[in-house]
């Protein structure tokens, strides 16, 4: 089961459900929570641990270790817990994606008239699209990992240096635009087996520039 299906799965749980999974795993504890199918469970553990949001030990076969949310784990339940404490709003329809400005729907520092003309390009060869909550990513996660290297070095997003003085990369304002978590990670799991960042399909992204 790839990390999109896992992806699916969570996003179709209630909220309730979700912070019931966290909870667990921020008590540090590694069976599944009551009314949990071993599976479903199995589905939480992997998908923790592809987003980056714990330090988890598989459970299939019978074995089991601790469980340890990470802090973008933790903020991911503090937040479920304050959304399901809101009143409940009354429905409003979304607007049209269509009718939405593509340079209102980015953050600030890419709102320049040539980095919406790189986002405009993205759209029209389909590695974007609109959907009712704004953007939406349509190829792999690496993929991004590689448009967010790209757009933040073409727009200097942060002056930190790595080690070996290479700019380093804005991940946030990307994680945040497109609803993806980990895209560093994305990147890393890359580089364990090669030794330059060139994901497949990186030439659709070379040729927005």
């Amino acid at each position: 089961m790839d990390n999109d299906i896992r992806t699916r799965i969570w996003e179709s749980w209630s909220k309730q459900k979700q912070i019931k999974a966290l909870t667990q795993a921020e008590k540090e504890i590694c069976s599944p929570p009551d009314n949990f199918e071993k599976y479903e469970w199995n589905v939480c553990t992997r998908y923790f641990k592809d987003n980056e949001i714990a330090r988890v030990a598989l459970l299939e076969g019978g074995d089991c270790e601790d469980i340890k949310l990470t802090a973008l784990g933790k903020t991911l339940l503090a937040g479920l817990k304050e959304d399901m404490h809101k009143e409940p709003q009354p429905e409003q329809a979304a607007p049209e994606p269509q009718q939405m400005e593509l340079k209102d729907l980015l953050p600030e520092e890419l709102k320049s008239n040539e980095a919406v003309r790189v986002f405009q390009k993205a759209i029209d060869a389909k590695l974007i699209t609109y959907s009712p909550e704004g953007l939406k990513w349509s190829d792999t996660k690496q993929l991004l990992a590689y448009f967010a290297t790209k757009v933040s070095e073409k727009f200097s997003l942060t002056s930190i240096l790595d080690r070996d003085g290479n700019k380093t990369t804005s991940w946030r304002p990307f994680e945040i635009l497109f609803n993806k978590q980990g895209l560093k990670g994305a990147k890393q799991n890359w580089m364990r087996l090669n030794t330059k960042f060139v994901p497949t399909g990186f030439e659709k992204v070379d040729s927005l520039f």
